[in-house]
Parts: structure tokens; C-alpha cells; sequence
């Protein structure tokens, strides 16, 4: 094996670190500081829910607000693009009020979430992709859900979303009716030309 002197070798070794592991670490730091963008579809119901006993629009498994709650504490770690209040078992009624609760209590932490990781969205801001989706959609057909003048403030909004000049995925998280994304898709298929939609 040749013998190649050592400053040669600790030439070779700068060049490496210029050329490949700088421009290399750049690239990384890009791709971990890129949130991945959600849409969060949930039928959670109102804070007061009890397991019976209740009124029909309040029975219902707190299962879906505990998630809500967990997903806040961990928001600083995506693009949080949608929350849609959406209808599924139990009450089968979409109501857009249930989240805003939730986002009233985060209202009272999000600053002080901030002051460990910048990335925590404000409650305002949550606010503003806090979108209603439509109620009554649980165990019907999807004639019943999807087609003409079936549009909802989620649907829509989900067709803006897509549509932003942005490249990265969106990934849709379903804790309940995914009908609003159905009925976007709908509505983009029916609306769009083939070369639209390439």
C-alpha cells in the first residue's frame, strides 16, 4: 500500500469535511426543520361528556378529546394545517364548538409552551384552521354523504389546503367521519379538468 504523507492525508480529510459533510449536515438540518403538514379530522364531544346518562349530543367516549389534548402537547412538531370537526358514532353530530374548547384550554399554556420550543402554534392560529364539517354521516351511504350542494366548511377548506404552492405531503389523521375528504376529493374530480388533476 502506498504511503501518502500526512499532511496529504489531513488535506484529503478537510476536503472531505468542506465537500460532503458541511453541505451534508445543511441538507439535514433542512429536511428536520421541514414540519410535516396535518389535517386533523376528529367527532370528539363537548368537555362536560359522561359515558350515559347525558343528552343524545353528549354521549359519547372521551377517548378522541384525551387524543386532541396529547396532540397539542406535541403540535410543535408538525404544520398543524387543519382540525376538523367532524361526526361519527354515538351523536353523529359535527360541531365545531367541541374543538374550539379544547383549543380555549390550550389558550392558557401555548405561551409558556413556546418558551421551551418556539414551534408551538398560538391558540389563534389554531383557531384559524379550526373548520366544520357536516353532522349525520355516521353509518350512512355515501350517496347520502357525497356529491352536489354536500360541501362543508372542511371540505372546502381541505381544497384550499391541496391547493397551496407547497410541496411537501399532508397527511390526514381521522379520529372520526373521513366524509369531508371524500367529499373534497368529490368535488375536485367534478369541478377540475384531467389536466388539473395530473
Amino acid at each position: 500500500m502506498r504511503n501518502i504523507p500526512l499532511f496529504l492525508k489531513k488535506e484529503k480529510i478537510k476536503r472531505f469535511i468542506i465537500f460532503y459533510f458541511f453541505p451534508g449536515c445543511f441538507l439535514l438540518s433542512e429536511f428536520l426543520l421541514a414540519q410535516t403538514r396535518v389535517v386533523i379530522s376528529s367527532d370528539f364531544p363537548p368537555l362536560d361528556v359522561c359515558m350515559s346518562g347525558c343528552a343524545s349530543d353528549h354521549t359519547s367516549d372521551p377517548d378522541d378529546v384525551q387524543s386532541m389534548v396529547r396532540f397539542l402537547m406535541y403540535a410543535n412538531e408538525f404544520d398543524v394545517e387543519g382540525m376538523i370537526a367532524s361526526s361519527g358514532t354515538f351523536a353523529n353530530i359535527a360541531k365545531k364548538q367541541n374543538m374550539l374548547d379544547i383549543i380555549a384550554l390550550y389558550d392558557h399554556v401555548d405561551e409558556n409552551l413556546r418558551k421551551h420550543n418556539s414551534r408551538y402554534p398560538t391558540a389563534d392560529a389554531l383557531r384559524a384552521v379550526t373548520f366544520q364539517g357536516r353532522s349525520g354521516t355516521w353509518d350512512k351511504s355515501v350517496s347520502n354523504n357525497i356529491g352536489a350542494n354536500k360541501e362543508s366548511e372542511a371540505s372546502n377548506a381541505i381544497v384550499n389546503i391541496v391547493d397551496k404552492p407547497d410541496s411537501r405531503p399532508i397527511w390526514f389523521c381521522f379520529w372520526g367521519d373521513c366524509s369531508n375528504l371524500a367529499q373534497a376529493i368529490w368535488k375536485i374530480q367534478n369541478s377540475r379538468s384531467a389536466a388539473d388533476l395530473q
